[in-house]
């Protein structure tokens, strides 16, 4: 049952207008206008009959107050007045109303009026109803496309970013180096006979590996640095800004602090080692050619030792130490 609240000075046209529609719609009653405004505020009606011509607040100006509060000001509301000058009916909808009925009315059109407003802004309501749904389910889905994009770009194993991500990011460094000049240089590091742990103590025990390792570099390397899982057991660094022989003292640290950690897995101790190759990057420098002479530098590296960095440019190993 919808809430109609009337508002009007007269006692007689308030019994009028109630005797009609009190079978259809809860009634309240208002005869000024502060008590209108009030009993709107705490009755939160569906739909107001509002006379204009009345002592105090005329019918304009409490249209006014209630379409200016946020709360009130979808409240449809229907002036039913005496005042029947143009200029009435045109202020009537100036100020906010969404009708304006004279008096003496038909009790069948008021009613009808009634009944159009009530289903109009039942719409309203079951429209923006639709529009937060629609909204939450935007946001929603936002937040989802972000998650998936974050996904895509990282390695599932040891949350690193993955090949594609680190692409992205040498793409990127190779413009900044020729608008901008300076040097970057890149590690690439591989696990010293990985395939040998996953065969002695399982693939849970490689996963853990990854992840530690990927943890040892990230502590060598800082956050001004790029790490990602290039591969298998395949790591690929970006230094921005860094030259070839803080590079190489760079990779050092890396390799010195693989082979130092003693790793746990199922009360099970074990050590291992990394081969690093290192090449700077300058404004001349073409990607697909550097990725090919670092790779080489990592083969010549895991061939003639491992546990070693290898200075892709010449082949040498800046750093050599057998591994047990």
């Amino acid at each position: 049952m919808a809430k109609i609240l009337i508002v009007d000075d007269s006692p007689v046209e308030i019994k009028i207008m109630r005797n009609f529609l009190q079978n259809w719609h809860e009634i309240i009653e208002a005869r000024e206008g502060k008590e209108a405004l009030a009993l709107a505020a705490a009755c939160r009606p569906d739909l107001i009959l509002l006379d204009i011509i009345m002592p105090g607040l005329d019918g304009f100006a409490i249209c006014r107050a209630l379409k200016s509060r946020v709360e009130l000001a979808d409240i449809p509301v229907i002036f039913i007045t005496s005042a029947t000058q143009i200029r009435d009916v045109v202020e009537g909808f100036r100020c906010g109303g969404q009708d304006y009925i004279i008096k003496p009315f038909y009790a069948l059109e008021l009613q009808a009026r009634i009944k159009v407003h009530l289903e109009l802004r039942q719409s309203q309501k079951v429209l923006q109803q639709y529009i937060l749904q629609v909204e939450q389910k935007n946001e929603e889905l936002k937040e989802m496309m972000e998650k998936l994009e974050i996904s895509a770009k990282t390695d599932y194993v040891t949350g690193l970013a993955n090949r594609r991500c680190m692409m992205e990011t040498l793409q990127q460094a190779m413009v900044r180096l020729k608008e901008d000049g300076g040097q970057d240089a890149m590690l690439l590091g591989d696990i010293d006979n990985f395939k040998r742990i996953n065969d002695t103590y399982g693939h849970e025990c490689g996963d853990m590996v990854l992840k530690t390792v990927a943890e040892c570099m990230q502590s060598v390397l800082g956050s001004q640095n790029y790490l990602s899982r290039w591969g298998g057991e395949e790591f690929l660094m970006l230094l921005p800004g860094t030259g070839l022989a803080e590079a190489k003292q760079c990779a050092e640290r890396v390799r010195e602090a693989i082979a130092q950690h003693v790793f746990v897995y199922r009360s099970q101790e074990f050590t291992l080692t990394i081969t690093l190759s290192v090449l700077g990057l300058t404004a001349d420098s073409a990607l697909d050619d550097s990725m090919r002479v670092l790779d080489n530098g990592l083969y010549l590296g895991k061939r003639c030792s491992r546990n070693c960095v290898v200075d892709s440019r010449d082949g040498s190993i800046y750093f050599r130490q057998q591994s047990g």
